[in-house]
Order: C-alpha cells, then sequence, then structure tokens
C-alpha cells in the first residue's frame, strides 16, 4: 500500500493509511498545493479570437511552403525533364484544379456565412459554431489551392502556375477575419 509506505518513510502528513479526512477552504473547495495552482486555468478577458489566431498561422505557413516551394524550384530541385507537350498540359491541369478550389470557396461558400449582428461582439461571432463551420472550409480551400499552384510550379516552371499561386495566396490574405467580422 502506497499510504503505508509513505507513512514508514516518514512523508505522509497523516500517519499510516488513507484517511478520508481532507482540509477544505471557506469557500468549499479543496485546498490547492502550490504545484496544482500552477495548473489552473489563468483567467480570460477581452483575447484575440481563436480562428483570428488560426488564420494568421496558416497564412504564415502557406507563405514558408509557397516561398520554399519557389526557391526549390529556383535552385533546379527537383530536376524535372521538360517535355514540350506535357509540361504546359500538367502547368494548367494544377492551375486548373487550384482555380476551382477558390472559385468554390469564393463563389459557394463564403456568401453562406452568415454576418456578424452590430450587437454581437467579435468574439462573440467569431465562438458562434455555424460561423467557424462556414469560414474554416474557406481557409483551407484557398489555402490548397495556392498549395496545389505552387507544386504545379515546382514541377512545371510554368508562368501560369506561378500567377495562379499568387492569385490564390491574395485571395487567402483578402479573406481573412476581419472581412467576416467586419471589424
Amino acid at each position: 500500500n502506497r499510504s503505508v509506505r509513505r507513512a514508514s518513510l516518514g512523508l505522509s502528513k497523516y500517519g499510516v493509511g488513507s484517511k478520508s479526512w481532507t482540509a477544505r477552504s471557506p469557500t468549499g473547495g479543496s485546498e490547492l498545493r502550490p504545484i496544482q495552482k500552477a495548473s489552473r486555468p489563468m483567467p480570460h478577458g477581452e483575447t484575440t479570437p481563436t480562428p483570428v489566431t488560426l488564420h494568421l498561422f496558416l497564412g504564415i505557413g502557406l507563405m514558408a511552403v509557397t516561398v520554399a516551394l519557389f526557391v526549390l524550384r529556383y535552385l533546379g530541385i527537383p530536376e524535372v525533364p521538360r517535355h514540350e507537350r506535357i509540361t504546359p498540359m500538367v502547368a494548367y491541369g494544377f492551375s486548373a484544379l487550384a482555380l476551382v478550389l477558390a472559385a468554390v470557396a469564393l463563389v459557394v461558400i463564403k456568401p453562406r456565412v452568415p454576418s456578424r449582428p452590430t450587437e454581437r461582439s467579435v468574439n462573440e461571432y467569431w465562438s458562434t459554431p455555424e460561423v467557424l463551420a462556414k469560414v474554416l472550409p474557406i481557409w483551407f480551400l484557398l489555402e490548397g489551392a495556392a498549395t496545389l499552384a505552387a507544386i504545379g510550379y515546382l514541377f512545371t516552371g510554368e508562368p501560369v502556375t506561378a500567377i495562379t499561386t499568387g492569385a490564390a495566396v491574395v485571395a487567402y490574405w483578402l479573406c481573412g477575419p476581419n472581412v467576416f467580422a467586419k471589424a
């Protein structure tokens, strides 16, 4: 028994065996040791909503991946043989798929996002599940479109994929949290 072992080593403040008695504070909760106080949740005031932070970090990741893929292409990594007939078809295929993703995000899903009523705060707006369910797919699709076009540029080096990448990145940043919350 652990309690007996602790008591025999002089580590227990209650003696041998478990005691059902526990010191209570006047407010009714148990007394907290310093280590327990460290794990208590911090009080929250007006903070930046989580989706705002998510959009920022998704965008930073998108920029990092896009720049990395463009630098790899600039350095000639990977060495992809160029076929005069196939390369443009692959480039336009990647670009078309990226444009379809962006169009679904901007034309189909974005108009369905509920607008923020003026009487609701920005934090209340972003804590609404229906808002998150509509906004997050927009960001994910635009990020996917930009990444897909950047991969197309890595493999083909065609300007159409670079232009599509740039357009998708700009669309991602222009569909930020302030557009939906109108803050």
